[in-house]
């Protein structure tokens, strides 16, 4: 699903863009207000010009190397196909349901594999990228998010079919048990009585009630622990076939270089690159 900024949002506003320096004052990475403000708080940088901070601690690293121009320009608020600015929403060119399952090191703070796209186009590319998914099924040899769906909805109903059927018959008595003729009543009476061990025809309305509530509290709790199950999760099961780093690399520079050959995006953030490294 698509994250729809919200209406005003300027998250890669010219205004909203902040320089980090290393302390030795070479530019590290261009980042948001947000971002620039918490260095401040915390004392871990000084302001040293306009929109510019310089780190006032040793860090790990030194950022975005000087040939890396993606991490230092600024970024600006536009749908990187058409270049509009309105109904913009975020968009993982390696799509989320894999990226989440990915190593620390290629999922944390890259932000180079997300863009802004406008909802048009963040929907056309959606539909596209559905083949996609399915050459990547095949590839790596698993199900498609299809199979494993219909999987799913299979597993569910085989698994709950008893409650399902107990919880429908509990509900029609409840809703209908003004209008049923007599011997209706009675015969799902029986057929639960028969399914369950219970007399509900001995019941209060009440606690037949109760009874259903509790009921669909049990199927539900059921549902999510099914849906939970590793063999379920497609995204997952693709990333548990990388097992080193070009393997990773290929799968990535893939999804970079499908959204580019099928969108032709005209608006790309500067230094935006289909071998731009692939972790941090």
């Amino acid at each position: 699903m698509s994250q729809v900024l919200k209406e005003g949002s300027r998250k890669f506003d010219l205004n909203d863009n902040w320089k980090v320096l290393h302390p030795s004052g070479v530019h590290m990475f261009t980042t948001n207000r947000r971002k620039a403000q918490w260095y401040l708080n915390r004392d871990k940088a000084v302001i040293v010009e306009e929109n510019t901070i310089q780190l006032t601690f040793m860090p790990k690293g030194m950022g975005f190397g000087q040939d890396e121009i993606f991490g230092l320009t600024p970024r600006i608020n536009r749908c990187v196909v058409c270049g509009c600015e309105e109904n913009m929403t975020r968009h993982h060119v390696v799509p989320y349901h894999y990226r989440k399952f990915m190593p620390v090191d290629y999922k944390s703070r890259n932000h180079h594999d997300v863009v802004l796209i406008c909802r048009k186009h963040h929907n056309v590319y959606e539909e596209i990228a559905k083949e996609y998914k399915k050459l990547v099924a095949a590839k790596y040899d698993v199900k498609t998010i299809e199979e494993l769906n219909n999987e799913y909805i299979t597993n569910v109903v085989e698994r709950l079919r008893r409650k399902f059927k107990i919880h429908k018959l509990l509900t029609t008595l409840l809703n209908q048990f003004n209008q049923l003729p007599i011997r209706n009543t009675e015969s799902i009476g029986e057929e639960i009585k028969f399914l369950v061990n219970i007399d509900v025809m001995n019941m209060t309305f009440d606690e037949i009630e109760k009874l259903n509530k509790k009921l669909g509290k049990s199927i539900q709790k059921e549902k999510s622990e099914v849906i939970n199950i590793d063999e379920y999760l497609h995204g997952k099961n693709v990333i548990k076939k990388l097992k080193t780093h070009d393997d990773f690399e290929e799968f990535i520079k893939g999804w970079r270089r499908h959204f580019i050959e099928t969108m032709q995006p005209q608006f790309m953030p500067l230094g935006w690159s289909v071998d731009f490294r692939c972790r941090k």
